[in-house]
Order: C-alpha cells, then sequence, then structure tokens
C-alpha cells in the first residue's frame, strides 16, 4: 500500500483498498455466523 501511495498509483490503491474492504466484509459475516450457530446450539 505504501509503495501505491508514494507512486500515486491511484488504481493500485483501489485494488488494494477494495481487497482490504472485501476481506473485512467476509471477515464480519463469518464471525456474525459463528455467533448464529453458537446461539442456535
Amino acid at each position: 500500500m505504501i509503495a501505491a501511495l508514494e507512486a500515486r498509483d491511484g488504481a493500485r490503491l483501489a485494488t488494494i483498498l477494495r481487497q482490504h474492504l472485501l476481506d473485512k466484509r467476509d471477515s464480519v459475516l463469518l464471525t456474525l455466523r459463528e455467533g448464529a450457530n453458537q446461539a442456535a446450539a
């Protein structure tokens, strides 16, 4: 990410940030599913 910022590479930075947000979303969804499964047990 730092290299993309230093190079002012907007497309590369957008790709990095998009992937970061998707990973974060997946992590939250997994946590919610685990919580729902524990509540149902």
